[in-house]
């Protein structure tokens, strides 16, 4: 034995030195496949996850957006339908005025003709009178 004498460890060689786990820094463990393929699973994973629920959400925003302009759609449908239904009752009111104007109208014209023609006669038969008594002061042609 030796006592003065130090015993050491063999001395550590620089591949020793950057295997130790001791030794490695804390950001150099992220590069390790094991780690590395994880974290990047998750991230996939939590990507995939986020698509599918965004997708999910647009799917519902659009059958939202479906319902409502179905519902529109309807709404605007029924108030053509009753305006369509009131201009055809509307037509159909104008229609009789008319008719009634234009059967009111042909009697007036009918009673204006006969009020005419029965002038006309009144008249004609002054004249003939007023013929008649001219012809009878004219003196007669001798023969």
């Amino acid at each position: 034995m030796n006592h003065g004498a130090v015993t050491s460890s063999p001395p550590i060689t620089k591949s020793e030195d950057q295997d130790s786990p001791a030794r490695i820094p804390w950001w150099r463990q992220w590069l390790e496949p094991v780690v590395a393929g994880a974290i990047i699973s998750a991230l996939v994973i939590a990507l995939v996850s986020v698509g599918v629920a965004g997708f999910q959400s647009l799917k519902g925003d659009i059958r939202d957006v479906e319902t409502r302009l179905s519902d529109e759609i309807i709404a605007t449908e029924t108030r053509l339908t009753e305006k369509i239904e009131a201009v055809k009752m509307d037509v159909t009111a104008t229609e009789a005025r008319l008719s009634k104007a234009i059967a009111a109208s042909e009697a007036r014209q009918r009673q204006d003709l006969q009020d005419f023609k029965a002038e006309v006669k009144a008249d004609n038969r002054a004249l003939n009178e007023k013929l008649d008594r001219i012809l009878e002061r004219l003196p007669t042609p001798e023969a």
